[in-house]
């Protein structure tokens, strides 16, 4: 397959849109990437301005959404909170998808 068939069939998902999630995806969207992103659901209304329907990035309501959607998912959350949600969302990935992941620390 060659990288344009690739950029318009293969659909990269971001959990979690700070700082480095919204960097990951407007790298991607930039590169010709089709993104779906989330973060948590109280920012929402908040980043349905930050990421208008025509810019390329699809936001969704949850990391759910976004694992039943793309090919590769990217998790971009605190380490603190990776694992402590209690309903994984892994296990909702579509077949055939990957994963990877930037956890982080907040404080030193």
């Amino acid at each position: 397959m060659s990288p344009e068939e690739l950029k318009a069939n293969v659909q990269v998902g971001i959990i979690g849109a700070g700082d480095m999630g919204h960097l990951y995806a407007t790298k991607f969207r930039d590169a010709g990437w089709k993104v779906n992103i989330c973060d948590l659901p109280t920012r929402f209304v908040e980043l349905k301005v930050k990421y208008p329907d025509d810019e390329g990035i699809q936001l969704l309501k949850d990391g759910f959404a976004v694992s039943r959607c793309s090919d590769y998912i990217i998790y971009s959350v605190e380490a603190e909170k990776s694992w402590s949600s209690g309903c994984p969302i892994w296990t909702c990935h579509q077949d055939g998808s990957d994963s990877g992941g930037s956890d982080f620390r907040q404080s030193p």
